[in-house]
C-alpha cells in the first residue's frame, strides 16, 4: 500500500483530512482517473468491460494490472479479471521494443487484443478486458465482445478514432463533400 501512495498522481494531491479516509479516497481517485473505460457489453448474462491506459514500459503495464486487481473489488472477483495486451515503442524511433498479451483463461482473447493494437497502430498503451461469466457459454461470440470492449476503451481514451464505414462515406458523397477523395489509400496485406 505504501508503494502505491508514492505514485506521481498521489504525490501532487495534498488534502488535510483524516489520514485513513484521505489515503483511501486518493487511491480510488487515482485509479478511476487514469483508465479509459468502455461501455459494458452484456450477452447471455456475461458482462465484458474494456479499459485502456497509457504506459511507458512492460513493468508499468504489470504494475497497472496489479493496481487494477487490488483497487477494484469487482475486477478482483471477475471470472477473467484481465484479458489484456500492450505494445511499447521507443519514443525516439517509434520502433516496437516490447509487446505482450495475457489470455487470462480466455484463449486466444489476449492475442486478439494484441492484433487489434497492431491493426490500428497504437503503441504505449495497455488494454485490459474484464469478463464476468454469466453461466452460459458464448462460443466464438465472446471474442467479438472482447474485441469490441477493447476497441471501445481505446476510443474512449482517445488512443484512436473510429474509422468511417461505407454508410458514412456514401452519406458524405451525397452531401457534395469531397473529403473522401483525399487520396489516402490503406494498404492491404501482411501485418508488420
Amino acid at each position: 500500500m505504501y508503494r502505491r501512495l508514492q505514485s506521481q498522481a498521489l504525490q501532487t494531491t495534498s488534502v488535510n483530512v483524516h489520514r485513513h479516509f484521505t489515503t483511501f479516497s486518493m487511491i480510488q481517485a487515482a485509479s478511476k482517473v487514469e483508465w479509459a473505460v468502455s461501455e459494458p457489453i452484456t450477452d447471455r448474462k456475461s458482462v465484458f468491460l474494456g479499459r485502456a491506459i497509457a504506459i511507458t514500459s512492460s513493468a508499468d503495464a504489470h504494475e497497472r494490472l496489479r493496481d487494477l486487481r487490488e483497487n477494484d473489488k469487482r475486477v478482483a472477483k471477475a471470472t477473467h479479471p484481465h484479458i489484456c495486451a500492450w505494445r511499447v515503442s521507443d519514443p525516439a524511433t517509434g520502433v516496437i521494443v516490447d509487446q505482450e498479451y495475457d489470455d487470462n483463461g480466455e484463449a486466444p482473447g489476449g492475442e486478439r487484443i494484441l492484433a487489434l493494437l497492431e491493426m490500428v497502430g497504437v503503441t504505449n498503451v495497455l488494454v485490459a478486458v474484464t469478463r464476468w461469466y454469466g453461466g452460459t457459454q458464448l462460443g466464438s461470440d465472446r471474442f467479438k465482445h472482447i474485441s469490441s470492449a477493447a476497441q471501445g476503451a481505446l476510443e474512449k481514451g482517445g488512443f484512436f478514432e473510429k474509422k468511417r464505414g461505407k454508410k458514412d462515406k456514401n452519406s458524405q458523397q451525397q452531401t457534395g463533400s469531397s473529403a473522401s477523395s483525399s487520396g489516402s489509400k490503406k494498404k492491404k496485406g501482411k501485418r508488420k
